[in-house]
């Protein structure tokens, strides 16, 4: 799926979703560990956030779009949520 495809689903322009990527990434570090371990347990698995898009989606696809949105944030993004919760 393009990256333009999934921006479209997700009812975001380009600067709202690298903003949001930035945001999300300032939230992340504001939490103390126990606070991040409540955000991991419950976000969805890297395979489930792709399947959100429809069958068209991969989550090469999900990568690809962060990182090519915002590769600052990405270890942030991905190593916070989805690579804590593989399924």
């Amino acid at each position: 799926m393009s990256h333009e495809e999934m921006l479209r689903q997700l009812r975001l322009t380009e600067v709202q979703f690298r903003d949001l990527l930035q945001r999300y990434a300032n939230f992340m570090n504001s939490l103390d560990a126990d606070q991040k371990a409540v955000i991991k347990s419950t976000s969805p698995s890297l395979a489930q956030a792709a399947a959100s898009f429809g069958p068209g989606a991969s989550e090469a696809d999900l990568l690809s779009l962060v990182e090519r949105f915002s590769p600052t944030y990405k270890s942030t993004f991905f190593c916070n949520v989805w690579c804590l919760n593989p399924e």
